[in-house]
């Protein structure tokens, strides 16, 4: 047997020359049973809803009879209102007019390739349809298609489209049109005067925007930094760029700088800060003095005036008439020599070398005062007659000034020094004693609020807190030996409280998960030890929930604690919430469950029909029977573990009996309760 051209043939194995025809064979069509073809000129079917009409899905073939199904013919499934969904073959060429008139129920069809026509009135009130992508062969989008799909908000119209009718899309929001052409093919589809619904604000082409009604939005003035340049306001539309004000550049204005001198000194270079008035940055430029060489043809430059009994000062640092800062570092050869007149000068710890006959025949002369100590002044070069026929002068230095502790001077036979000029200098930052230790025969004396002087004892100086002492060790002429220190006295050791500790106490709450511990420290040695705060488990009922704040006021919103300590002093730890616990309580608003409850027992919140919103830590283990049962306006459950975790929890079926609540909101998902 054998199926030829629709028909079954059968060949006798007798008369194998004359196979018999049987009949025509009819295959069964593929697509939802009940549909209704007809036949179409062509010799392909068309198709119509027949006794699918009330059904919610429906799947057309491609073929039915060996034949192609092309059409969904006029009024198919006009008036279906269960109609959902429906799944359309890419043999179908043509939805004929009114195919799915006033089919209210449709929220989304998907439209083959193979379509090009598409009829009038084809989706007139299919008032569910939020979406549609028209296929690219579709070359006219007819009069009243769409009108009246009141929620259709999004469609993709190809660039095959070459006219839209009148009222096309009357009736829907649609705020935007995709068109997967350019601009010109858009302006080039010729469109009936009233295609547009009022709703319509841009189409979206391939190469740009074209707006129907701008979204005008400020763009707003930027304000120019000394650096960088600013902008003036100007005004775009967000949809299609078009600019309406161009914004303007302001040209960066430049820093504004203002200078400050930080001078150089005797020991270190300066430096010029600049900040700019108007933003503040700043920066420095060092100031590297010149090394000066005081001679006598520039000594004026020092301060030299030649006038009678002169007292020279000569500068460590200067500045000269054109702004070059000097160091003296030198006084040249016979740089004051005869300088009669001169009575006393001052020579700066910034020299290094004072040249031959510098000072020669100053006969005036009755003071020499170096600002360094008597160490760096021994270590000065000093050329031949420096000092010749001066007068009879008396040289002095600068005392030599310690500032550190523990302080020590040592003073031996053979260094041949004595203490006059020695200075230690301290400022107390906080109140101490300094202990003192000096050898017998000698003194010291204090410039101080207090006035001291000793001989050759350990001594006790208090010093309080801000104020500086200044020690001055002197023997008059007397070369002694020994050696002096200064240092902060310890204090005396603690008894090791022999009476008895003196502790204070500080609790460390314990927590969900970690027990607690109090640190007790004695005041008087520091002496500590810790003692461990281990909470006793605690159930909430209904005749203790007060001891974790309920107060029964309307709209509470009540935070069960983790732990909190009685009034005899004892923790506690919450780990369940009992039987009937908060049952019908009208007044709670919210509800939140600390991490160490591990159940929530049978109708906890069972009735607390004001109830509105519940967090349940990641620690809970079980949920009872109707724990949450008919708490009707409860709309929000967030948990604070994973999906995984909430899957995990053992809950009884009816947990949340007759509850508004449809989710669970955990940290990294949400979970369907229907």
């Amino acid at each position: 047997m054998e199926i030829i051209d629709g028909c079954l043939w059968i060949t006798y194995t007798n008369d194998p020359e004359n196979p018999v025809n049987l009949g025509t064979i009819y295959e069964k069509a593929q697509g939802t049973e009940g549909l209704a073809y007809y036949p179409l000129p062509d010799g392909t079917y068309g198709v119509k809803a027949g006794t699918t009409l009330y059904l919610s899905h429906v799947e057309i073939p491609t073929t039915y009879n060996g034949k192609a199904v092309t059409q969904i013919l006029s009024d198919a499934f006009t008036g279906a209102g269960n109609l959902t969904s429906i799944s359309i073959p890419d043999s179908i060429t043509t939805i004929c007019d009114s195919a799915f008139y006033g089919c209210t129920g449709l929220t989304s069809i998907t439209i083959p390739d193979s379509v090009t026509n598409i009829g009038e009135w084809a989706f007139y009130g299919c008032s569910s349809l939020t979406s549609l992508v028209i296929p690219k062969g579709v070359t006219s989008i007819d009069a009243y298609t769409f009108y009246g799909c009141s929620v259709l908000t999004s469609i993709t119209i190809p660039d095959s489209v070459v006219f839209i009718d009148a009222e096309a899309f009357y009736g829907s929001p649609l705020n935007s049109i995709t068109y997967e052409g350019t601009m010109e093919q858009w302006k080039a589809v010729v469109k009936a005067h009233d295609w547009v619904p009022e709703s319509l604000l841009f189409i979206a082409c391939t190469d740009g925007i074209i707006c129907l009604t701008h979204d005008v939005v400020t763009d707003a003035s930027v304000a120019p930094t000394c650096t960088e340049f600013g902008l003036t306001e100007g005004s775009h539309c967000s949809r299609c760029d078009e600019v309406f004000v161009a914004q303007e550049t302001i040209d960066a204005p430049g820093h504004s700088y203002e200078s400050v001198v930080t001078p150089p000194t005797a020991t270190e270079d300066g430096y010029t800060t600049y900040t700019c008035s108007v933003c503040g940055d700043t920066y420095t430029e060092a100031i590297i003095p010149v090394a000066f060489t005081v001679t006598a043809d520039n000594r004026e430059q020092v301060g030299y005036t030649e006038e009678s009994n002169e007292n020279l000062i000569i500068p460590a640092i200067f500045r000269a008439e054109d702004g070059t800062w000097y160091r003296t570092t030198a006084i040249g050869e016979g740089a004051f020599g005869d300088c009669l007149d001169l009575i006393s000068v001052e020579i700066p710890q910034t020299v290094t070398s004072i040249g031959a006959y510098a000072f020669s025949g100053c006969t005036a002369l009755e003071w020499i005062r170096y600002t360094g100590n008597q160490e760096q002044w021994d270590a000065l070069a000093k050329g031949s007659s420096w000092d010749e026929n001066t007068g009879d002068y008396t040289f002095k230095c600068a005392p030599t000034v310690i500032d550190t502790l523990p302080f020590t001077y040592v003073v031996s036979a053979a260094t041949g020094l004595d203490l006059t000029g020695v200075y230690f200098n301290f400022t107390a930052t906080e109140a101490v004693t300094l202990l003192i230790t000096i050898p017998a025969g000698t003194s010291l004396s204090t410039e101080a609020s207090n006035s001291y002087t000793t001989d050759g004892n350990d001594n006790i100086l208090p010093v309080n807190a801000g104020e500086t002492v200044t020690l001055n060790f002197w023997s008059g002429t007397t070369i002694y030996t020994g050696v002096f220190t200064v240092a902060v006295s310890e204090p005396e050791a603690p008894d090791d409280c022999i009476d008895g500790h003196s502790y204070d106490a500080s609790v460390t709450p314990p927590t969900a998960t970690e027990d607690g511990y109090t640190t007790y420290t004695c005041s008087v040695c520091g002496d500590t030890y810790t003692e461990a705060i281990i909470p006793v488990a605690f159930t909430v009922t209904d005749d203790n929930r007060e001891q974790i704040g309920y107060t029964g006021e309307n709209g509470e919103n009540l935070v069960i604690p983790e732990t909190f300590q009685g009034d005899d002093g004892t923790w506690y730890r919450v780990t369940e919430i009992d039987y009937q616990a908060f049952t019908s309580c009208t007044n709670l608003a919210t509800v939140t469950i600390p991490a160490g409850v591990k159940m929530i027992d049978t109708y906890a919140f069972s009735g607390c029909s004001n109830l509105t919103s519940v967090s349940i830590s990641e620690g809970v283990a079980s949920i009872a029977l109707e724990a949450f049962s008919n708490c009707t306006s409860l709309t929000s459950i967030t948990f604070e573990g994973t999906v995984e975790q909430w899957n995990a929890i053992s809950k009884d079926n009816n947990w949340n009996f007759n509850l508004p609540a449809t989710e669970v909101i955990c940290s990294d998902g949400v979970v369907s309760l229907y």
